[in-house]
Order: C-alpha cells, then structure tokens, then sequence
C-alpha cells in the first residue's frame, strides 16, 4: 500500500504530508512507516498539527502491534476488492469485543488453572491495546485533571492547595481590616478638618483678615499674635458660643481701637527724671568741660565713646583726675569704675580748696586756668603718694 492510500485510510486531510514523507523515504505503510517515530516529525519540511501525529502514531502502533491491527488492514476477513465502509461498521473492533468481555458478569465459579490463565491472558491483552500514544495522551490529561482542585471540585482532597487556599483567604481577610481601618481614620480626619473649619476660631480669624487685612498682615505674613488676641477680644466680648456676625466682629474691633487712642490722647506725658550733678562736674562744667549724653547703665560705654579728638582728649584728662580718688576714703588712692565715678562723686577736701581760691575769682576763666587747677591737682596727689 502507498502512502497517499494509508494516509486517505487514516484520513483525508492526511494526504498533504505524503510528498513530505516520500522525501525521507517513506514510500509504503506495511514495511516502511512502521519504523516512523514521534521524533521523526522534526525532520519533515511542513509542519504537523498535534491532532495529525496523533492520529498517523495510532494507526502505526496498530501496525506494530498484531492484536491491534484493525480489521479494515486485515486481508483474511475482507478482500480489498469488498471492503466498504458499511460492511466495517457491522463488526466491532478486537479491542472493543476485548473490553466488553472483560466487564461482562459471570457466575462465580470456582476457578480453575485454565481460568486463571485465561484471565490473565484477557489482561494482559487489556493493557497491551492501553498503549496507544493517543490513550496515553489522554490518560495524562485525565490524571493532570485530577490533580487540580479547581476542575476535580472537591477541595478535600487536595490538602497543599487548600491550605494554600486559606492562606489567600486570610491575608485577604487582613486587607479587607487594614482597608476598613483606613477608611475610618480618613473619615474621622476629614470629620476633625470640617470641625476646626467651622469653628468659631477660625470664622473670626476669617472675618478680621477680610476686613482689616492690612492690619493683620505684615510684608506678606499673618500677624498670628495679633489676631489671636483681637479673636480672644471678641469671644470675651460675646459669649454666646455661636460664630458672631461680620457687623459684631468689626464693632468690637473698632470700640476696642478707639479706645486705646482716647487712653493715649488723655494720659499726660510724664515729667523726664534730671539726674543731679555733683559738685565736681558742675564745677568743670563752669570750665568747659563738655561730658556726653549719659544713658542707662547697660549703654554706658556707647554713651561714653568720644565721636571728635578734642573729646577723646577731654575724656582721657578726666578719667586720669578721677582715678586718684577713692569712693569710700579720701586718703586711698585706687582705681575706681567710671560709671560709679559719673553716678556719684565725693567731695572732698582737695576741692574744697579749689573752690575757696575760685570764689574770690570772677566765674569767666580761660581754659588755661582749668587746666592750671588740674596740674595743681595732679601735683598735690603726687606729693601724698
């Protein structure tokens, strides 16, 4: 038999890889394609489906394989001039007669030898027509099916994907709670924000910018500590517990100002503190001598720094005659602070002297006499030292 008559045998769509075939030698199914393998397909030069090599290894392991070969190859029942189809359809096939035999019940007899081996032969014979490559491919599926729980169905028997099942189960049990959490906070958070917007704070704190913005904003920043205090004005004012209106915002607000401008306008500025000078600093003073601008004790030397020469000069001559005397006893000679020297100086009885010579001298002297009085000054510590 060619090739192209066991292709149209098998199949009509078949016939299509009969060249293919012949280029690699296989000319006739009886003594040639019952020596094809499934790795053999790689060699052709078209492409087979799966359902086409399935079906060319069926008809080739029947070939193979006595027992299995079909009737419609066999010779001794049909000859090839009377075979037909209707005549093929009339007659089971070995393998079906087998299995039929097999499930068939019969009486349960003692078994003999002869029995025993007989089964055994009806077995063997069983498991020998259950080595199709086409039965094998299906009892693979069968058994892929039956080991996955989602086509079996029943979960029980697949212990590792159960609990793998719940364990899905239960991380997204977790989610699902960490979700629910978040979504309460969220609205919490949001209820928080609506209370504090609407808060009788904040719709004052509103109202005051609208309306004074300028006085509550200064170079582009909010006065919080000042609109705080009016916001705390205004709730001590009307203690209603309900957000005022804009007309009482801008009425207490401006009784509160006015108020503090009539404060201002009728206090009476109060009288400026003259320190008193000592003798010693009046009496310079009728001389000329200039002393700066004395401030509070903690701006005493930025008060005291000399802005010409001749000042500087001044306050040398000065500091020199002042540091011979001491505060508390007038026959020391230490040094003293000088602001403790300009606060409060001693009278004692060196300028006496200075001042019983000067009373009998008319009150306009020259500079020259002031500085004679003060080098007779330094002359006379000079000689008690």
């Amino acid at each position: 038999m060619d090739i192209e008559t066991f292709f149209r045998r098998i199949d009509s769509d078949l016939v299509q890889y009969a060249d293919a075939f012949r280029q690699l030698g296989f000319t006739t199914s009886s003594q040639t394609m019952k020596y094809w393998r499934e790795e053999d397909f790689g060699n052709l030069q078209v492409n087979v489906p799966e359902g086409h090599r399935r079906l060319i290894l069926n008809m080739i392991t029947k070939l193979r394989t006595p027992e299995v070969k079909s009737d419609r190859h066999s010779t001794h029942t049909f000859p090839k001039s009377t075979w037909s189809p209707e005549k093929d359809s009339c007659f089971r096939s070995r393998r079906d007669i087998a299995v039929n035999f097999t499930d068939m019940t019969k009486p349960q007899l003692k078994k003999t030898d002869t029995s025993v081996n007989r089964e055994k032969l009806f077995s063997s014979n069983h498991r020998k027509l259950d080595t199709s490559p086409v039965e094998r491919y299906i009892q693979s599926k069968e058994q892929d099916m039956e080991t996955n729980a989602s086509v079996c169905g029943n979960l029980s028997k697949h212990p590792d994907e159960k609990l793998a099942i719940q364990g899905k189960k239960r991380a997204i049990a977790s989610l699902e709670t960490a979700a629910k959490k978040i979504s309460q906070e969220l609205t919490a958070r949001k209820a928080a924000l609506l209370h504090v917007s609407n808060s009788v704070n904040t719709s004052i704190e509103d109202i005051l910018l609208d309306e004074y913005p300028d006085d509550y904003t200064e170079n582009g920043a909010r006065d919080w500590l000042k609109i705080q205090q009016d916001v705390a004005f205004v709730k001590k004012s009307f203690r209603s517990g309900t957000v005022p209106s804009r007309n009482t915002v801008k009425s207490a607000i401006d009784e509160k100002y006015e108020d503090k401008v009539l404060k201002v306008n009728s206090s009476r500025p109060a009288a400026k503190r003259h320190r008193s000078c000592s003798a010693i600093e009046t009496k310079l003073a009728s001389y000329g001598v200039q002393f700066p601008a004395k401030k509070s004790r903690q701006n005493t030397t930025i008060a005291l720094e000399p802005q010409t020469a001749e000042e500087e000069q001044e306050q040398v001559r000065f500091a020199t005659t002042l540091s011979m005397f001491n505060k508390g006893d007038e026959n020391d000679f230490v040094n003293i602070d000088v602001d403790e020297a300009v606060e409060s100086i001693p009278v004692i009885p060196v300028m006496k002297e200075i001042y019983s010579v000067k009373d009998d001298e008319s009150s306009s002297t020259s500079e020259d006499e002031a500085a004679s009085i003060l080098l007779s000054l330094r002359n006379n510590m000079g000689d008690r030292a």
